[in-house]
């Protein structure tokens, strides 16, 4: 019964499995025989209710790990954008940086011309 089930529900679960299956064949054998038809019914009733907990378990773990693989996939494309953004800052702010350099530079060109002007200016009159 147990045999179809997927391995991965630990050795204990496992054991537990087999034994339930060797009690189940012992009953099934001497069920007719020394009338113990209701304790049968009953494990029975244990032992399906045991296997119907065992797959939603396993579905539940199933439903986690697709879960778990949609974020780690939406995680990686966000941490894509925010490196594509943190790219664009960077060459923005070396934009703005070299700008302003720029911009200084010709500030100080202007001022010097200035000073050149008035020199001149005041050498005429």
């Amino acid at each position: 019964m147990f045999g179809s089930m997927s391995p991965d529900g630990g050795l204990g679960f496992q054991l537990m499995a087999y034994r339930l299956d060797d009690t189940f064949e012992a009953l099934r054998r001497s069920r007719e025989s020394s009338g113990i038809e209701h304790a049968y019914d009953q494990l029975l009733g244990l032992h399906n209710a045991l296997v119907n907990r065992y797959n939603a378990l396993l579905a539940e773990a199933q439903q986690i790990e697709q879960t778990v693989q949609h974020q780690n996939a939406r995680m990686a494309e966000l941490d894509q954008q925010l490196r594509k953004k943190e790219e664009v800052i960077d060459r923005l702010t070396r934009s703005s940086d070299e700008d302003f350099d720029r911009t200084l530079s010709l500030l100080e060109e202007l001022d010097g011309l200035r000073k050149e002007v008035e020199r001149l200016r005041s050498q005429q009159g």
